[in-house]
């Protein structure tokens, strides 16, 4: 399967950040949609399927961790990675327990 069969879902409530995670990971071939909320990270996975979920944990209205309870409660089958700027194990294990794969601190390289 090449990247460009592979979707990627990136939530984040920082323009910024969206974009420059849609200009590396489209450069890489990826097929990359994007959100700014957890409610708009739904409606997109209504629309298609994603491979991978990259979201920010604090974001206004549904947070990061609010959107992988309910992917988990809605039976979503896919891999989430969970990246915030604040450095906490506690939420780090939790997000874990929820089902993310990963969890990444920003900034990021």
């Amino acid at each position: 399967m090449e990247n460009r069969d592979k979707k990627i879902l990136v939530v984040d409530d920082e323009e910024s950040i969206r974009n420059v995670l849609h200009r590396v990971l489209n450069g890489e071939g990826y097929d990359v949609r994007m959100a700014a909320t957890g409610e708009e990270a739904l409606a997109r996975l209504a629309e298609g399927p994603a491979d991978l979920v990259l979201s920010d944990i604090r974001m206004p209205g549904m947070d990061g961790m609010a959107l992988l309870s309910r992917l988990a409660e809605n039976g979503h089958d896919l891999s989430v990675i969970m990246v915030t700027s604040v450095q906490d194990v506690e939420t780090a294990i939790k997000a874990m327990r929820l089902g993310a794969v990963d969890y990444i601190v920003k900034p990021f390289n």
